[in-house]
């Protein structure tokens, strides 16, 4: 069962990688790119259609709604452009593990940054 879940979340990482890089091209139709931004928005939006708060009904509609908005975006892509984003995807997706760790270490570098600022602010 995890197998099968985990499977399906590496499918929508790719499928939001290709949407990404799709977004950065300048012949991306402008509507789903404002779809897009609008998914995103309502993922980290505190409001919702059913509040956060119920326990577990409150995350099935951010784990509903937002991947049919990356696979109803991804079937809107032109041809041409998602072809396009598939490849640099593919491509990139080689590399994103390395990526991902240079991106934790600058965030921890520049969280810690941000501690010693504001500890010298404090108590200086």
């Amino acid at each position: 069962m995890w197998w099968k879940i985990w499977a399906g979340l590496k499918i929508f990482r790719k499928d939001v990688l290709v949407l990404l890089i799709a977004v950065r091209n300048p012949a991306t139709p402008r509507y789903i790119k404002v779809l897009l931004a609008a998914a995103f928005v309502y993922l980290i939006s505190p409001l919702d259609l059913i509040p956060d708060a119920i326990p577990v009904v409150g995350l099935m509609d951010d784990m509903t709604i937002v991947p049919a908005a990356v696979f109803g975006l991804l079937n809107l892509l032109p041809a041409a452009i998602r072809r396009d984003s598939e490849t640099k995807a593919q491509s990139l997706g080689r590399k994103m593990p390395y990526l991902l760790f240079a991106a934790a270490i600058l965030l921890f570098a520049w969280g810690m940054f941000l501690v010693v600022a504001i500890y010298s602010l404090l108590f200086k």
